[in-house]
């Protein structure tokens, strides 16, 4: 209980040395909502740096459209009176039309719902992504939302050959092929392997071809339940990247150049560092830019490694030994999170590795102000509990009205510089303290449909206050 209230304080304590303002607050007209609403999801145009806000309630899609000052521009609801539509996958944008794609009943089409804040108008219509799944012998992987264009990314069951589908409005759907060779793909244990069968789900008694990958927008803060996923699509600059984490001993990289049409299988080996007991090691990385990170580590020994993903060169490299007198990369207490309940507590390396150990290890990066904040730990689900599976726009950031039923987790996180990953010292702050009408974190329908994003140099946390009945916005500054 002491713990318990040590961690309390510590949020409030050290919240408010970072400046907040609120940018946005917003009534879309739900009155009766009890168990607050689904997802909300944010859209960003980097032409004219406005931005628009989607809040999911039953079948209806609500939007908010703002200027670069977040002073609204317009109001819309879209309303669909059967459900057609489940989980966003991501937008496009055409001139001053917002297109939001939904996953549909089939694997090969998208629902679009199309927001026109100009002309005050809203439709829906199905879009046809791919003509015949089973005579392109196409399975789905993922859905990846860059440069403001949505792209679904495919994979063949013979050739293992990528396909991703640019899909720029509903009226245009284009694709390009990657062939990819399967020998050169994935070998384990001296073992050749194929990107297919990384990447499916074996349902016992099912002979359906299922895939997984989930998706990670590099502006938005994720927790350690969803990146420790062994399979991740990340998105930079002209390139789309996908990693697959299998194999403890490297990742295998598949990197995608949407620009000049080609793809690149790399593989990178884990480090070891200087004294890492190669014994029963367990993995996890993390795409940041351009930059791979990978994290080894046992109940001895952690190294956490940064390489260039386009030079193949090692950036930086740090190590948490058992016998080390602290954590000296870590600037933050660890917390230690059973059933719910949350504590801090000030763990010697060996003690950190030793409960690290005995959980899966996950790795992730996220840019609060100027600062580069990397967290490790790990993770143990409940039982017969699966990890997620997270496409791009889903409300993925967990914690209050919405989080991921988790037996035990462990974190504790760094600072780094941007562009050096140079270990930084300072102390680690809350990024966000949410002020519901009842912040009580025992209710759901506090607080839903948060998101954590970054955009323009600032951090943004946008969340749905189900008391109020009002959609708030605030920014924060490091």
């Amino acid at each position: 209980m002491k713990n318990t209230i040590l961690f309390l304080l510590l949020i409030c304590t050290t919240f408010y040395s970072r400046a907040q303002e609120k940018v946005l607050e917003y009534d879309p007209g739900i009155k009766n909502m009890v168990y607050g609403i689904a997802t909300s999801y944010h859209a960003a145009n980097s032409a004219d740096s406005s931005v628009a806000f989607f809040i999911l309630e039953s079948n209806n899609v609500h939007g908010v459209f703002c200027d670069k000052q977040f002073n609204i521009l317009a109001e819309m609801v879209f309303e669909q009176k059967e459900k057609e539509y489940f989980a966003i996958n991501g937008h496009s944008i055409e001139g001053n039309t917002i297109h939001l794609f939904f996953s549909g009943k089939k694997a090969n089409e998208l629902y679009a719902v199309s927001f026109d804040p100009v002309k005050k108008r809203t439709y829906g219509t199905w879009v046809p992504v791919v003509k015949d799944l089973n005579e392109n012998d196409e399975v789905y992987v993922s859905a990846i939302n860059h440069k403001n264009t949505l792209f679904q990314l495919y994979i063949n069951k013979n050739t293992s050959a990528l396909r991703l589908y640019k899909v720029s409005s509903p009226s245009d759907v284009t694709s390009q092929t990657f062939g990819l060779s399967s020998d050169k793909i994935y070998e384990q244990f001296f073992k050749s392997d194929s990107p297919l069968s990384r990447l499916s789900i074996k349902n016992l008694g099912s002979k359906k071809v299922r895939t997984r990958a989930t998706t990670i927008n590099a502006e938005e803060f994720y927790t350690l339940e969803i990146t420790s996923e062994r399979n991740k699509i990340f998105s930079y600059q002209d390139h789309i990247i996908m990693t697959m984490d299998e194999d403890m001993l490297r990742t295998t990289l598949i990197d995608i150049d949407t620009d000049k049409n080609t793809a690149v299988v790399k593989n990178f080996n884990h480090l070891d560092g200087s004294l890492f007991n190669t014994w029963s090691p367990k993995t996890a990385s993390f795409c940041y830019r351009n930059n791979l990170l990978q994290l080894r580590t046992n109940k001895n020994h952690l190294t956490l490694s940064v390489r260039n993903i386009e030079h193949d060169t090692l950036v930086a490299l740090f190590e948490i030994l058992a016998k080390d007198p602290s954590m000296s990369i870590i600037n933050s207490p660890v917390v230690e999170t059973n059933n719910g309940f949350s504590k801090v507590k000030k763990f010697k390396p060996k003690t950190f590795l030793r409960k690290l150990d005995q959980l899966t290890p996950s790795v992730s990066a996220f840019r609060f102000g100027n600062n580069l904040e990397i967290t490790l730990g790990g993770y143990l689900y409940s039982s017969g509990y699966s990890a997620p599976f997270i496409t791009s726009g889903m409300s993925v950031t967990g914690g209050i009205g919405g989080g991921i039923p988790v037996d035990k987790i462990i974190s504790a996180t760094g600072l780094f510089d941007l562009e050096t990953f140079k270990h930084i010292s300072g102390t680690v702050k809350p990024h966000f303290q949410i002020k519901a009408s009842r912040p009580d974190p025992y209710m759901a329908t506090s607080v839903s449909g948060e998101i954590k994003f970054s955009m323009g140099g600032y951090t943004f946390c946008g969340y749905y206050d189900t008391p109020k009945h009002k959609y708030f916005v605030y920014r924060y500054n490091d």
